[in-house]
């Protein structure tokens, strides 16, 4: 459980890689930090960008390099994570690496400290083949879990019982959600419009052109072949629209080459990564997410933040509609026709106006600030649950 409310000073962050949502977790609370009077230490193996360190030394923290001990040796990894250890009281450790590869992290944190020890659920695991041995080593994975971490933590449910069994109750819950940059997302009407018109002159895309954009790192869990089928409805109803793959990864060249093979090249194109999102988004009509497995997707937050519609697959939490009718989920069983037709359906609703999009954003606690602030009071001791169907306590778990 959280300590006993009082003064929190000083937390370490253990992850193993930079990118994607963990290192956006920690950049996002890190710069919400310095109003709290707490700073953030991180621990990873990758070297991390300039406005991510910028971010965590204006914490008054510090980012500490981990020497991998699959290639250069446990004593190494110990030693490395010792530089963190060795020279700093630490107020809780918060922990973005699960099941037995957590092991190493506690035991070394736990030899130094007796500070809470989180482990913080990023993944629903969906997408994992449900064979008998995958079955018996995530349950593994969640005793151990449950064992190592003080509480159930996550950024949603769907996230939480992957990673801590499903026997865990909404109300032993403690969600702090993925957050956003309100200010770079709730937006006027009247700008939104401006930023389409301009950003339809820039790309070339005429005005009357349905835009939908699939946003994510292009990874197998990201299911680009479901938007390949969807771009193939689009090609053989001769409908006037596009498919915008907005992303970079692994599977870049696999899926120009697919989109070449199936003769796609008129209906989709590949944008590579765009940054910052926040302005390129008024450019899209609607937004495609048909993933196998999400934690809790930002990125459909951020499009209704901007008043634009998200078709998601019904593997995705619902903890990310803002309840502006603005989200719609499908089974990956159903047809692209059906995908397609549903996203037309979508993208020909009203925008909601900018008050509306605002409080729907911070009643879910979506804002940086807001989640901020739950981090906060959660490991001050002054909340320990919180989930978005509105379970929330000041009790013990």
């Amino acid at each position: 459980m959280p300590k006993d409310s009082g003064k929190v000073r000083r937390v370490l962050h253990l992850m193993s890689g930079y990118g994607g949502g963990i290192s956006s977790f920690i950049k996002n609370k890190a710069e919400e930090m310095p109003r709290y009077g707490i700073a953030f230490d991180v621990t990873t193996y990758d070297e991390c960008p300039a406005d991510f360190q910028a971010a965590i030394e204006a914490t008054g923290g510090k980012l500490y390099p981990l020497r991998n001990p699959k290639k250069e040796g446990f004593k190494a990894f110990e030693e490395s994570l010792n530089q963190a250890l060795d020279h700093n009281d630490y107020d809780a450790f918060y922990c973005h690496i699960n099941g037995y590869r957590a092991l190493p992290y506690y035991y070394l944190c736990r030899r130094r400290s007796q500070a809470p020890f989180y482990i913080h659920a990023h993944n629903s695991l969906d997408n994992q083949v449900p064979s008998l041995k995958n079955r018996a080593q995530q349950s593994l994975s969640q005793g151990l879990n449950r064992r190592l971490s003080a509480c159930p933590l996550g950024c949603g449910k769907r996230a939480i019982w992957g990673i801590f069994g499903p026997a865990i109750d909404l109300d032993e819950m403690m969600i702090i959600p993925n957050s956003i940059h309100t200010d770079r997302y709730l937006r006027s009407n009247a700008w939104i419009d401006q930023q389409k018109a301009q950003l339809r002159k820039e790309y070339a895309y005429p005005a009357d052109t349905l835009l939908i954009g699939h946003i994510g790192r292009l990874t197998a869990v990201k299911n680009h072949e479901k938007s390949l089928a969807i771009a193939q409805a689009i090609k053989d109803q001769g409908c006037n629209a596009k498919l915008l793959i907005i992303g970079a990864g692994e599977r870049d060249q696999e899926l120009k080459e697919a989109v070449r093979k199936q003769g796609l090249e008129e209906v989709v194109d590949f944008t590579g990564r765009i940054n910052p999102i926040s302005e390129f988004y008024p450019l899209l009509d609607a937004v495609l997410l048909p993933s196998y497995s999400e934690g809790l997707p930002t990125v459909v937050v951020e499009a209704q933040a901007l008043g634009i519609p998200v078709l998601m697959s019904d593997r995705v939490t619902d903890e990310v509609d803002l309840g502006l009718d603005l989200v719609s989920a499908l089974p990956l069983s159903a047809g692209a026709e059906d995908w397609l037709g549903e996203i037309c359906q979508l993208a020909a609703q009203d925008r909601p106006n900018l008050c509306e999009r605002e409080q729907a954003v911070e009643a879910k606690a979506f804002s940086n600030e807001a989640s901020a602030q739950l981090f906060v009071d959660f490991l001050a001791g002054r909340r320990q649950h919180f989930n978005f169907e509105g379970g929330q306590s000041s009790g013990h778990l």
